[in-house]
C-alpha cells in the first residue's frame, strides 16, 4: 500500500473544493498544453491522454483545470474453488495543474496499479493507482480490489471486495470481502464480494465485487457447488468511447458450471471441476489488462486468475 500523508487534499478553502481548484495556487485557471500517455485524442472541446503504464503527465504551457479518471488494479482470484477477485476502485476528481506545479516543472507522476496475482492461496490485492504532484502535498488514488478467498476463508477488502470461498463440512456461509471508500467525488467506489455457500467441502465460491456502488454491484453468492458470478463493472467514456471497468471475477466451481466475470468488463471467469477426486480442475481466467477487473476463482484444486491492471485517463478543455 502506498505511503501518504493523513490527507488526500491540500488545505484549501471550501470554495476551491466546489470549483475544482485543488493545488492550483492563486492563478486563474485557463487552458493548458500537455504531453504524456500511451495514446491521446480529441473530441468536441476535449483533449484526453490515456495512461496504460506508469509515466508522467507534463504541462508544457498554461494553467487549467483537468478531470482525472482513475481505476485501481483488480485483485487475483483465490485457489481451491476460490472466490473471485474484487474489481479495482474508481476515483474521479477535478484538479488544477500548471507549468510550475507537480515536481516544480509541471511534471505530475502517475502510477498504474498492477493486477493482483492469483497463484497463491488467497488472491492478492490489486495495486493502487496514484496521481501525485511530486511534493507529497496532493495525491489522489484509486485502491486495488480485494483478493478472492480460498478453502473456507473469507475474501479480502479493497476497492471492490473479494469473493468468499466455500463453506467447509457445513452449510454455513462464509463472509465476503467488503468494499471501502477513501473520499472524493466518486472515490474508491466498490461493492462487496459474494458469499461461498454449500454443503460439504466443495461448495461454490462467491464472485468478486464490482465497482458500482449499490446492491447491483455486489458479487453473486455461490449456490451448491456452483460459483457466483462477478459483480458488474461500470461504463465510462472519458475518451469518447464507452468502456466498462472494474468488474468482479467469477467464483470457482466444483462443477462444470462457469461463473462469469462481471459483464462486459474484462473480468476473469471462474474455473471448474469435473469428475471425482482428483478429477480435472480448471484454473480461473485472467482479467484483461487495464480493465481493473478481478481474476476468476480457481475451480476444484486449481489456482485463481490474475486481476487486470488499472488505468488513468486525463481530460481537459482545449
Amino acid at each position: 500500500m502506498p505511503r501518504f500523508r493523513p490527507h488526500f487534499f491540500p488545505s484549501t478553502k471550501v470554495s476551491n473544493w466546489s470549483s475544482g481548484a485543488f493545488g492550483g495556487g492563486a492563478a486563474e485557471a485557463g487552458l493548458i498544453t500537455a504531453t504524456g500517455g500511451d495514446s491521446t485524442g480529441t473530441y468536441g472541446a476535449w483533449k484526453w491522454h490515456k495512461f496504460l503504464d506508469s509515466a508522467n503527465f507534463t504541462v508544457t504551457s498554461g494553467i487549467g483545470e483537468l478531470e482525472l479518471f482513475m481505476v485501481g488494479g483488480g485483485a487475483g482470484g483465490g485457489m481451491y474453488t476460490g472466490g473471485g477477485g474484487g474489481g479495482g476502485g474508481i476515483f474521479e476528481v477535478k484538479t488544477v495543474v500548471h507549468t510550475a506545479g507537480g515536481n516544480g516543472s509541471g511534471v505530475y507522476p502517475i502510477t498504474i496499479g498492477a493486477g493482483g496475482p492469483g497463484d497463491s492461496y488467497y488472491g492478492a490485492r490489486g495495486g493502487w493507482t496514484i496521481w501525485a504532484d511530486g511534493t507529497d502535498e496532493e495525491q489522489f488514488c484509486a485502491p486495488g480490489g480485494g483478493g478472492g478467498g480460498y478453502l473456507w476463508n473469507s475474501g479480502g477488502c479493497g476497492g471492490g471486495g473479494g469473493g468468499a470461498s466455500r463453506a467447509q463440512y457445513d452449510t454455513y456461509n462464509t463472509y465476503q470481502g467488503l468494499a471501502f471508500s477513501i473520499g472524493g467525488s466518486r472515490a474508491g467506489r466498490g461493492d462487496n464480494g459474494g458469499k461461498g455457500n454449500g454443503p460439504g467441502p466443495w461448495g461454490g465460491a462467491g464472485g468478486g465485487g464490482g465497482s458500482v456502488s449499490g446492491s447491483s454491484g455486489g458479487g453473486g453468492h455461490g449456490s451448491g457447488t456452483d460459483g457466483g458470478d462477478g459483480g458488474p463493472g461500470s461504463a465510462f467514456s472519458y475518451d469518447n468511447v464507452s468502456t466498462y471497468y472494474s468488474g468482479g471475477g467469477g467464483g470457482g466451481s466444483y462443477s462444470s458450471n462457469v461463473a462469469s466475470g462481471g459483464a462486459n468488463s474484462g473480468a476473469g471467469d471462474g474455473g471448474t471441476h469435473t469428475g471425482s477426486i482428483p478429477g480435472t480442475s480448471v484454473a480461473g481466467s485472467d482479467a484483461s489488462a487495464n480493465s481493473g477487473g478481478g481474476g476468476g476463482g480457481g475451480g476444484g484444486a486449481s489456482g485463481g486468475g490474475t486481476g487486470g491492471s488499472g488505468i488513468v485517463i486525463v481530460r481537459y478543455a482545449t
